[in-house]
């Protein structure tokens, strides 16, 4: 699995549309992290900490677009874990990034603009997989290599233990 993630621009995570305008745009949100410190050492290039990057991009898929290919917008996400998925709630006014190997997960605010992300923690899931959503307004993270599932409420992405 990481040596599919060793030079990796970009991760196609879903597509968002978003906009109600005249002039709708086609937006892609995708997570993206530079290639691991091995990686960087054999291109000799910079290495440590402040070398690697991650984070989602916003990305204007619309061909017909003059901003066709180009990243919108950036945001950077601690480079200490590897972004897995995005998954996005029923009324798509949030999504839910998954990191591996850290007990954390990314909430992303869709309704405001610039988006604002936060951190929540889920300290019994150290490499969260898969994010869904019922039709009670929960969320329910599996925990990969343990039989653990999260469960929250969307509303506050509050364990309901």
């Amino acid at each position: 699995m990481r040596s599919a993630m060793k030079i990796l621009p970009v991760l196609m995570a879903g597509l968002l549309l978003l906009g109600a305008t005249a002039q709708a745009e086609i937006l892609a949100m995708v997570n993206y992290e530079s290639a691991p410190e091995q990686s960087l050492k054999k291109l000799k290039m910079a290495t440590g900490p402040a070398a690697r990057r991650e984070g989602i991009a916003i990305i204007d898929v619309d061909p017909k677009s003059a901003n066709y290919g180009k990243w919108l917008a950036d945001y950077p996400l601690p480079n200490d874990g590897v972004s897995h998925h995005i998954f996005y709630n029923k009324d798509l006014t949030k999504g839910y990034v998954t990191p591996l190997g850290k007990p954390r997960m990314y909430v992303i605010d869709l309704t405001r603009n610039p988006y604002r992300i936060k951190q929540i923690d889920v300290p019994t899931c150290q490499a969260g997989e898969d994010v869904v959503f019922d039709s009670k307004d929960r969320w329910y993270l599996s925990c990969m290599g343990t039989h653990l599932v999260v469960v929250a409420d969307v509303k506050t992405d509050k364990d309901q233990k």
